[in-house]
């Protein structure tokens, strides 16, 4: 009796095991928030772009490019920036690309770190953050903000869907920039005025503009400052103690 009591108990506790193994297995394998959101986003684009995946596949092609027409900013100089936008120095820390709710169309995110403020607009509004904001980036530190830009790469059924401005925003995880910007929802959503004109890559004291160097802001800022940050840090201290 003692001996089939014993092979009962260790039949329990084998199976109990085996069990608790299948569970935690099966835990591992549950979809995090993030997979949730991928998969949504994939149908979203998959129900856009039927046709074109489907055309994709049938000619062989495993790449489905989109490009957008921009509308051009009302901001096309470094005075007006001054005088009624905000010049921020940022990090890039993280970026993620979601899919719009209400067209489909992809949207990069990006999540950066505030390292400098060089100008401040006179009043920023207090509106909630925007809501399709990617909730892995949430809630952000004190010295975070959000940029988003109109177009991405995203994979769909094998097919890589990418749409791009025809004067695209493409920014570099680890770099620094220096953003002539709206600042919104208390400051947290950084949004460019004068779109790839008013961004620069940041390196050491360098302005390395994204935009074309015919441009007004864009030559403006090599004209006057010869696109050095410190001399552009110094133009704009000058002007606030003149403001005071």
């Amino acid at each position: 009796m003692k001996v089939i009591l014993c092979l009962t108990i260790g039949l329990i506790l084998l199976s109990g095991g085996a069990l608790l193994r299948r569970a935690k297995t099966s835990a591992s394998r549950q979809q995090t928030p993030a997979d949730i959101q991928r998969a949504k986003n994939e149908q979203k684009l998959r129900d856009k772009f039927h046709d074109h995946i489907a055309s994709a596949k049938a000619e062989g092609r495993r790449e489905l490019v989109i490009t957008v027409e921009g509308v051009p900013s009302d901001v096309t100089s470094i005075e007006q920036v001054i005088r009624d936008y905000s010049l921020v120095r940022v990090k890039v820390k993280d970026k993620e690309t979601t899919v719009s709710d209400s067209d489909g169309s992809l949207q990069t995110w990006y999540k950066l770190d505030v390292l400098e403020v060089l100008r401040k607009q006179k009043e920023i509004s207090n509106s909630p953050l925007i809501e399709y904001a990617p909730s892995r980036f949430l809630p952000l530190l004190a010295s975070e903000g959000l940029f988003h830009t109109i177009g991405g790469s995203a994979t769909v059924d094998g097919i890589v869907i990418k749409t791009l401005y025809d004067d695209p925003i493409l920014l570099i995880q680890g770099s620094e920039y220096l953003i002539a910007a709206d600042l919104t929802c208390k400051g947290k959503i950084i949004n460019p005025v004068a779109m790839v004109d008013g961004i620069f890559r940041v390196e050491g004291t360098k302005l390395k503009p994204l935009g074309d160097k015919n441009r007004r802001l864009v030559g403006e800022v090599e004209r006057m400052y010869k696109n050095n940050l410190s001399s552009l840090r110094s133009d704009v201290k000058l002007r606030k103690w003149h403001e005071k």
